[in-house]
């Protein structure tokens, strides 16, 4: 889950997201939702294949820590099997 710095600009969720593509990180499922402090502000919640643990995955949450102001990992479970 993740808000912050520039969501007004155009492109930040773009740039967000690309953080993902370019470690080849797959994106399962991506939601937004009004964060209800002002018109046109939302989070952002994204599952992706992979677990924290992952070196691909923990890049691809560190460079969105540099485009936003909330970070938060709500959770890193195994895939069914």
């Amino acid at each position: 889950m993740f808000w912050g710095a520039g969501s007004e600009r155009p492109g930040w969720l773009a740039r967000c997201l690309t953080e993902f593509a370019q470690r080849e990180v797959s994106l399962t499922k991506i939601e937004s939702r009004p964060r209800k402090v002002g018109l046109g502000r939302y989070m952002f919640f994204l599952d992706c294949e992979g677990g924290v643990d992952d070196a691909r995955v923990a890049a691809a949450l560190e460079g969105v820590g540099s485009h936003v102001d909330t970070l938060k990992v709500l959770g890193s479970y195994p895939a069914a099997q």
